[in-house]
């Protein structure tokens, strides 16, 4: 049954009249029916063709608002992105909207902070000690080193870390869904997860067994980058070592050599 019933929202006193507006319960009654038709299955879109995931955002497009500064920070440096998924700027989908390419709410830490000193140690010790006077067969080693070092991190920082899409209701006739006691639903997010997938409040997403956030990634550690971030922390562990050990060895041969 549908009534209707005017609600004053505000009023302006000219003269002695006042103006009330007016809002009718019809419209309201209606968006309710609506909401209570969405049977929550998948796949589902929004009005851009990209995939609802699981997240506090009720759409990917456009994001949450970020706090200034920051918004206008991810506006001018990540303008490539095409739409967000919680706070995590997809920078390339797929055609069925599916994120190939998509980065962390601190990507700009692990842009600049991570990259930028591997970069600068990298160049120092290239351009001061490893052009001079490093032989052929300590450069290819350690470049092969630092190349898995950076493989690794963009694999990590730029890779879906099994981001979960949005799920109202389970359906029952689904193979996977028919042991519904697998399923918790998350409150934050208004959607069902599995078991082991957690919500992290740094991307605002679900995640397929989420571990940690990193910010020397930028993003959350999950189901699907979990390799790669393994990786690059054994690999960055070592890469310091034979910094150092590079370092020394040849400082140490310049000296006898004069």
């Amino acid at each position: 049954m549908s009534s209707s019933l005017t609600v004053p929202l505000g009023s302006d006193v000219e003269g002695g009249h006042v103006t009330v507006a007016n809002v009718s319960l019809d419209s309201i009654d209606s968006n309710d029916n609506d909401d209570e038709q969405d049977d929550g299955l998948w796949p589902r879109k929004d009005s851009f063709g990209h995939h609802i995931y699981a997240s506090v955002s009720t759409s990917p497009n456009p994001p949450r608002p970020l706090p200034p500064p920051l918004s206008h920070f991810h506006r001018y440096f990540c303008c490539l992105s095409s739409h967000y998924i919680g706070k995590m700027p997809v920078l390339l989908s797929s055609s069925s909207g599916h994120p190939l390419l998509i980065v962390g709410s601190w990507w700009p830490f692990c842009v600049f902070v991570t990259f930028g000193l591997i970069l600068l140690i990298t160049t120092l010790l290239t351009v001061f000690l490893i052009i001079p006077y490093a032989p052929i067969w300590l450069v290819i080693p350690y470049y092969g080193l630092v190349g898995v070092v950076v493989g690794s991190l963009v694999g990590t920082s730029c890779r879906n870390p099994g981001i979960i899409k949005k799920r109202v209701t389970i359906d029952t006739e689904e193979p996977d869904n028919v042991n519904k006691d697998k399923w918790i639903f998350n409150d934050r997010c208004k959607s069902y997860r599995p078991r082991g997938a957690l919500y992290c409040s740094q991307n605002d997403v679900i995640v397929e067994e989420y571990d940690h956030f990193c910010p020397w990634t930028g993003t959350s550690i999950g189901k699907n980058n979990m390799a790669a971030f393994k990786v690059f922390v054994v690999s960055i562990n070592f890469l310091c070592y034979a910094t150092v050990g590079v370092a020394v060895y040849l400082l140490v041969a310049v000296r006898h050599s004069m």
